[in-house]
């Protein structure tokens, strides 16, 4: 392996710096972490002034895509001059004016476009059309590394990414310190920014991009591979930032983060903007359009063979199928922490059965015990339910009204037992049949990101 001269490695880091920056066409810094665009950019038809209090403008945005089956169509279409492709939309018609000072959050599935306009409004990709105006210094946080040359160690590229913000060597001398503290990688600052893990180098790069004063910070999603430590100082830091009367547009799938950082928020569907408004409301909007997908999901999952999953039992009592649904009969499989969940269990026996015992199990998919119900047994909420003769054909429905379950995949099970006779426990005797953890449903938690397996209700009495 060859080494580098210790010339080279001795070299000051402005000269460090300036040498990446004249190298800037080469593949390992073409693409910039760390941008910044001036407020007399001479791309004046993207970058300009605007007047009054907006920082940024956007009308009627559009980016378009090509896509090519075979690289060969591509120069059958320029010569045959037939159009041999088919036509992306990765953002269309996009609109929205940001003040100067305000906070935007910006959130949407994969794929949804954000990262497109971020990119767009950062200047490291061409619109094709529509109109983009800039009033600011922009400092951008883009993606994981790019930008930073992978065989300088951390300390070299604080300074390489500290001139590409602008910052002068002066300047970055006396930050460096502080710069190295708030990532906390005084002992790797001088390894190789190749060494680092995907955590290390989200601090090292937010650390930088954030040392200066920044009119304009875009942040695509690079919080996500930091611990939750660091995240709260990140968090800390953008706030302060806000506090300068900076304006910041934050993406995000951390609708809580969204909520707590943002004065706004705008959802992207599919490249187009489905809202724009109040964290909060935008912020269930996205959650409910997940909830959907995630719903379509999970009923392909329910309803298909169930080869592999385990059926118990070979009694005369048997289970014919199950319904899930929410408080109006709808087939649903992704819940809202707080709504009703209906389990209809449709049966049939060819003799009467007496008073059976119905079992329901909820098991997290890490294999946590979440909540159970068994009628034959007296529970803190309910007495021994007496199910009466079952005969033929019929259902019995349970229902989980304002449903507490935390954030989780859960799977259900559910089974009839004989008619239990003493103080055993159900799970000793032979069910007549059960369905074991054939199906799966959703729970989604709301506004706190707290990893809980139940909420309970709670009430509060204030006195002196």
């Amino acid at each position: 392996m060859n080494k580098r001269p210790l010339k080279n490695i001795r070299k000051s880091h402005s000269e460090r710096s300036e040498e990446s920056l004249m190298n800037a066409s080469q593949p390992e810094t073409s693409s910039k972490i760390l941008r910044l665009v001036p407020q007399n950019d001479s791309r004046k038809s993207i970058f300009n002034g605007l007047k009054n209090n907006i920082a940024i403008e956007v009308k009627n945005l559009s980016k378009v895509y090509k896509i090519y089956k075979e690289p060969k169509d591509l120069l059958k279409e320029v010569l045959f001059r037939k159009k041999r492709h088919e036509e992306f939309w990765a953002l269309k018609n996009i609109s929205f004016k940001i003040k100067k000072g305000e906070v935007m959050g910006i959130i949407g599935r994969n794929g949804a476009g954000k990262s497109t306009l971020l990119k767009i409004l950062s200047g490291t990709l061409d619109k094709t059309s529509g109109m983009v105006k800039i009033s600011g210094m922009v400092s951008a946080i883009l993606e994981l590394g790019t930008g930073f040359h992978p065989e300088y160690t951390g300390r070299e590229n604080i300074y390489n990414g500290g001139m590409i913000l602008g910052m002068s060597k002066k300047e970055i001398d006396r930050k460096v310190q502080s710069i190295i503290d708030f990532s906390e990688l005084e002992e790797f600052i001088d390894r190789p920014f190749k060494t680092y893990s995907d955590g290390m180098k989200t601090r090292l790069t937010f650390s930088v991009a954030t040392a200066i004063n920044p009119e304009i910070l875009i942040i695509d999603e690079a919080l996500a591979a930091g611990d939750s430590f660091f995240i709260n100082k990140c968090i800390q830091r953008i706030t302060n930032i806000c506090q300068s009367g900076a304006t910041v547009l934050f993406v995000s799938h951390n609708t809580f983060l969204v909520q707590r950082l943002c004065d706004r928020a705008i959802l992207l569907e599919k490249g187009k903007m489905k809202a724009d408004g109040e964290p909060v409301q935008v912020c269930q909007d996205y959650e409910f359009s997940v909830a959907q997908e995630v719903n379509k999901k999970l009923k392909i999952d329910n309803t298909a063979k169930k080869e592999g999953k385990k059926i118990l039992g070979d009694g005369p009592l048997k289970i014919a199928k199950v319904k899930i649904t929410d408080a109006q009969n709808r087939e649903k499989y992704s819940f809202l922490q707080g709504e009703d969940i209906k389990i209809k269990v449709l049966y049939n026996t060819p003799s009467p059965i007496n008073n059976p015992g119905l079992y329901c199990l909820f098991v997290r998919n890490d294999g946590v015990y979440a909540t159970s119900f068994f009628s034959g047994e007296k529970e803190s909420f309910h007495d021994i339910i007496n199910l009466g003769k079952l005969e033929g054909s019929g259902f019995l429905e349970l229902t989980w009204p304002n449903i507490g379950l935390g954030d989780g995949i859960f799977y259900l099970t559910i089974g009839f037992f004989p008619k239990k006779e003493g103080s055993n426990s159900v799970m000793y005797l032979d069910p007549y049949c059960m369905h074991d953890k054939f199906y799966k449903i959703k729970i989604k938690r709301l506004n706190r990101p707290l990893q809980t397996v139940f909420d309970q209700d709670v009430k509060v009495i204030k006195g002196k």
